[in-house]
């Protein structure tokens, strides 16, 4: 309109006078952009209610080593019952497991996604973590191994952040032992065996805590995967904005065709695929057009 104004077609007052105009108006409105979304913290979605709409597997995520109770598998792409024997006779199967699909089924009520359905059915006690609508086991044990190797009989204590009262749990730093001098009342040669002895001693003491924390990395690792070491890690990744020319979408891993996808924000509905450029590979015209348009209204 004002380019309207300086080439003489309209004056200032017209412009107005339309501006003013209660059926003209909203042509005028400046639209706000909508806020994007944050993605939920831990003690957040710690605290939400159970969705059906869900996973219900109680998935692992801790603070300091020590796990929060009560947060649900982001997952929608759940598993049917009629659909969920195809999906375990997919896995390389003993015949103990084979023989024991039948029973499991039984029982299954279809709250699943595909990957901790298939984890409840080979973990040796079902999944060590439980359903989230369910509760909590009091003494969470990982079993040894992971979903593409099988899992052993061989478990790994975890311990919750809450006790079960509600009351959050000091985990205790662990102490430091001093070091050791060389005793008295020794000759040359047994100081220079003792200080051989102690420097040794060291070493291996230093191996073994470079050792450990490389267990407890790959620990992390399998804890975040719900004890699926060798699993895709895109698996478990949470939906994340995906900002591009400035239009706030999201980024959602597909559970079922195994790659991301990108949503529309407000119904969620598919649009496309990220591609490496950190733009849009829009699955048809029509998204790709209402890009635009919503380019051209910023």
């Amino acid at each position: 309109m004002g380019e309207l104004v300086k080439k003489g077609f309209i004056d200032e007052e017209v412009l107005s006078k339309i501006k003013e105009d209660s059926d003209l108006s909203h042509f005028f409105q400046v639209k706000g952009r909508k806020k994007a979304k944050k993605s939920s913290s831990d003690v957040e979605r710690n605290s939400e209610g159970y969705d059906n709409h869900r996973c219900c597997a109680r998935v692992w995520k801790h603070e300091g080593g020590l796990g929060f109770d009560n947060i649900q598998c982001n997952s929608k792409n759940m598993i049917e019952p009629e659909k969920a024997e195809s999906i375990l006779r997919e896995r390389d199967l003993t015949t103990e497991q084979e023989e024991s699909i039948e029973g499991y089924l039984s029982t299954y009520d279809g709250c699943f996604c595909k990957k901790h359905l298939q984890i409840d059915f080979l973990m040796p006690n079902r999944y060590w973590l439980g359903k989230v609508n369910e509760p909590r086991p009091e003494n969470p044990k990982l079993p040894l191994g992971s979903l593409k190797k099988g899992y052993t009989d061989e478990y790994k204590e975890h311990k919750w952040l809450f006790d079960s009262e509600g009351n959050k749990v000091e985990k205790k730093p662990r102490k430091k032992g001093g070091k050791k001098s060389s005793p008295s009342g020794l000759s040359n040669d047994e100081k220079k065996e003792f200080q051989e002895w102690k420097l040794a001693k060291e070493k291996a003491e230093q191996e073994k805590a470079e050792q450990e924390k490389g267990e407890e990395t790959d620990e992390m690792d399998e804890e975040v995967n719900d004890g699926e070491l060798d699993s895709d890690p895109e698996e478990i990744l949470d939906d994340t904005p995906y900002i591009v020319d400035g239009i706030t979408y999201k980024k959602h891993w597909c559970e079922e065709d195994k790659h991301f996808v990108i949503l529309e924000t407000d119904d969620y509905s598919v649009i496309g695929v990220p591609n490496d450029e950190g733009g849009i590979d829009f699955k048809d015209e029509e998204d790709e057009e209402k890009h635009k348009a919503m380019i051209a209204k910023k």
